[in-house]
């Protein structure tokens, strides 16, 4: 593939995720961006290298995404979709931006361990939910585990939100993830995929599905 093929893929795969994202709120014009890509100084890299996130304005909350996990690899290598994901936090917080909140510290720790794992949607497909616990994300206390991490459930979204985003190059599996209590987190680390289902099944009863907010109560 040339450089100009794998260029129009990258485009249109932008513009489809411009799109979606610009359907579930407003989208700020202005693209979130580390000052020095992490993959030059020995992270894990993005398909196309090119680390981004969006923030997208609701009447009801917030929206982090990222912008770049689903693009084609750079050198033509892989599939043309990438890593075939993008991440998403929706939070019940109304923002004007995301910069020095938990939201920009979890997504971009989520977004690091998924570049770097490279598979993480054929996971899902398998498992359907997955958990992850981070450092380092500033929540309230009651979030954070004795050893001062912060647990996620990983799913994909809930109405109205879609499940897919496609373009030209193929398509983008939709991952939220949804911030846990600590007596949440410790019932998934008891429990494991049982937990992970039981707290799916409270989410979507209680309708919160993968929203997260810092002021909510513990399911369990």
């Amino acid at each position: 593939m040339s450089s100009t093929d794998i260029d129009a893929l990258i485009e249109n795969a932008c513009a489809a995720r411009e799109a979606a994202y610009g359907s579930w709120g407003t989208v700020d014009p202005y693209v979130l961006a580390p000052a020095l890509n992490p993959a030059l100084m020995g992270g894990p890299s993005w398909p196309a290298m090119r680390q981004g996130y969006r923030q997208i304005a609701k009447p009801t909350g917030f929206i982090l995404a990222t912008d770049g996990l689903s693009d084609p690899f750079d050198d033509g290598t892989g599939p043309t979709h990438g890593f075939g994901i993008e991440l998403l936090i929706e939070s019940d917080e109304i923002l004007g931006n995301a910069q020095g909140t938990w939201l920009i510290q979890a997504i971009t720790q989520l977004a690091a361990n998924a570049a770097d794992h490279g598979g993480l949607r054929d996971l899902m497909v398998e498992l359907g939910l997955l958990s992850i616990e981070l450092s380092d994300v500033e929540v309230p206390a009651k979030f954070l585990s004795p050893e001062g991490r912060v647990g996620f459930m990983l799913m994909q979204p809930g109405p109205p939100l879609p499940t897919r985003v496609e373009h030209a190059g193929g398509d983008a599996m939709l991952i939220a993830a949804k911030l846990l209590t600590a007596a949440e987190l410790a019932h998934v680390v008891e429990f494991g995929e049982e937990g992970r289902r039981d707290l799916a099944l409270k989410f979507s009863a209680d309708k919160s599905h993968h929203v997260s907010s810092t002021t909510r109560a513990s399911v369990v």
